[in-house]
């Protein structure tokens, strides 16, 4: 503790050190505030993204839905008319006008991925594009050249077989082989669902033979009531869609219904999507607790966050697209990776900040400098005061007011004491020579003696100061102190005489004075004693009378 209150610190110290802290404080709180807007932004952000992303999937799918309804009944309608032959599964290429029709459509729709019509229930002609999933060419047993496959099932096939024509890009025909098949048309939901109901019928999402994707199916019943004509929409498009539109890095979008069922799921990565299979075991953590979450039948879009091994946002929103399915879409996304570029905004700022502290650190060193100097400058002044140099104490020119008025009163200061002193000086030289004057005065043999020293005194030391060589050539009174100090000793060189008595001060002579005759008394008897001694002495060694006799006579006398 004492340590601390004796701890002193510079001007430009205090000034740096109050200067960081203003600044410190003024950044922090600017940079606080920044980031409670960066995360009010991010969450504006992350809202922003997902409606966007929920309107694009709602638009795409209701554009999907009357193209593909379109489609379905143009289809019909030209098989209506070209009045497709029974016994189609023994025609070639150029029995088949139908299919140019069907590959231009699924070259302007991505999300197509087969084209079909059975007449009976029993014959059925599938178009199948092979670029309308990943798996298609290996289940098909398709090479890489090959762009289309022509399924016919149909009496002169034979039961239980299906054919298989491979075609390239442009319809040329490669092979084509006969292979074991179960399926039949008339079991599937789309034809029974299109058969019992007038006009385009859609189907729930279900997992495509073929594709072993998740999809839908576009059917209608023929007006004349010998056939279907149905379409394959993969949703594996939908997500392929969506994953080109912008979102954050890290995202997952999943199509899923109520009963957690996912249609369709991948992950939006730095470079795009990473589609996945639409089955529930291959969605990440984060989307998997938000088929956990208790959604809302129908209403509001529902955002928030939840926490996993780190803070996520998710977002679900019912998608009604006439499909008779209860649909959301579901988007997840690390906070992080939200909050990352406002992050770095705040990390530049923060940069930005230290970096302006830096340089102007030295601007408020050198402005610290100016008040520094003139105190300096004032203290060095002072120090002249202290020294007595009252004639050197200059004036300390400063624009800082404060400095300057105090650097006023210093010298003002300086000519006062200076004035004081010459008083005391006066005053005191007075006193001197006041003295001098009564120690002459008290004897008429010494008279003057005392005023004429100093005269005397300072023509020898005027002379000694003066000797370049010999013994007093370093002698010298440097300042007037000095000078002053050596008369002033000139002056009281006989002070002492105040307590001489006048008997000592004031006689003719220097062995003249004032005899007190008591001594004289004190010597005679001093003699008599010594007289009677030297006879007892005499006898005792002459005559050798008895010595305790002779004693007794010295003691009588």
């Amino acid at each position: 503790n004492n340590t601390l209150k004796d701890l002193k610190v510079s001007i430009r110290v205090t000034t740096m050190s109050l200067f960081i802290c203003v600044f410190v404080l003024l950044a922090g709180m600017a940079l606080g505030l920044q980031y409670l807007f960066s995360l009010k932004l991010a969450d504006e952000a992350a809202k922003h993204s997902f409606e966007n992303a929920s309107d694009q999937a709602r638009e795409h799918l209701e554009i999907l839905d009357q193209q593909n309804t379109n489609l379905v009944k143009v289809a019909a309608n030209y098989v209506e008319l070209g009045e497709l032959p029974k016994g189609f599964g023994t025609l070639g290429r150029s029995e088949y006008p139908i299919l140019p029709i069907f590959t231009d459509s699924m070259r302007r729709n991505r999300d197509l991925s087969a084209v079909y019509v059975t007449t009976d229930g029993e014959d059925f002609l599938e178009l199948v594009n092979l670029d309308g999933s990943n798996n298609l060419r290996e289940r098909l047993g398709a090479r890489p050249d090959d762009r289309w496959v022509l399924v016919v099932i149909s009496k002169e096939v034979g039961p239980g077989l299906r054919k298989l024509n491979y075609y390239n890009d442009e319809l040329k025909l490669r092979e084509a082989k006969v292979e074991p098949s179960s399926y039949v048309p008339s079991e599937r939901p789309w034809y029974r669902l299109a058969t019992e109901k007038q006009g385009v019928v859609r189907t729930t999402p279900y997992v495509f033979q073929n594709a072993q994707v998740l999809g839908l199916t576009y059917a209608m019943k023929l007006d004349s009531g010998a056939g279907v004509v149905g379409l394959d929409m993969s949703l594996e498009g939908l997500f392929d869609y969506l994953s080109r539109q912008e979102h954050f890095p890290g995202s997952e979008l999943t199509f899923f219904n109520l009963a957690g069922k996912v249609f369709a799921h991948g992950r939006v990565g730095p470079k795009g999507s990473e589609p996945v299979k639409a089955q529930n075991d291959n969605v990440g953590p984060s989307s998997r607790y938000l088929l956990g979450l208790a959604l809302p039948d129908k209403g509001k879009p529902e955002l928030g966050r939840f926490h996993l091994d780190e803070d996520f946002y998710y977002y679900a929103e019912h998608i009604n697209f006439h499909y008779n399915t209860t649909l959301y879409l579901g988007i997840t996304v690390p906070v992080s990776v939200v909050t990352g570029p406002y992050i770095e905004q705040i990390k530049f700022s923060t940069f930005i900040t230290l970096l302006l502290l830096l340089l102007l650190s030295p601007v408020v060193w050198w402005f610290a400098s100016l008040i520094v100097r003139p105190i300096n400058a004032l203290c060095h002044e002072n120090d002249k005061i202290g020294l007595r140099q009252f004639e050197d104490v200059k004036l300390v020119d400063t624009r800082i007011k404060e400095i300057f008025e105090l650097s006023q009163s210093i010298m003002g200061m300086a000519k006062a004491i200076r004035e004081y002193e010459d008083a005391q000086h006066n005053l005191l030289d007075a006193i001197i020579k006041l003295i001098a004057g009564a120690i002459d005065a008290k004897s008429p043999y010494t008279g003057g003696h005392c005023a004429r020293v100093p005269v005397i005194a300072n023509l020898l030391a005027q002379a000694a100061c003066a000797q370049k060589k010999g013994p007093f050539a370093s002698f010298e009174l440097k300042n007037q102190d000095a000078w002053r100090e050596f008369k002033i000793a000139a002056w009281l060189h006989d002070c002492d005489k105040l307590t001489t008595p006048e008997y000592v001060v004031d006689k003719a002579t220097k062995l003249e004075t004032i005899y007190n005759r008591i001594h004289e008394i004190r010597t005679r008897f001093e003699v008599l004693l010594r007289d009677a001694e030297i006879s007892y002495y005499q006898r005792l060694v002459t005559n050798k009378e008895d010595v305790e006799a002779l004693k007794a006579w010295l003691e009588n006398e």
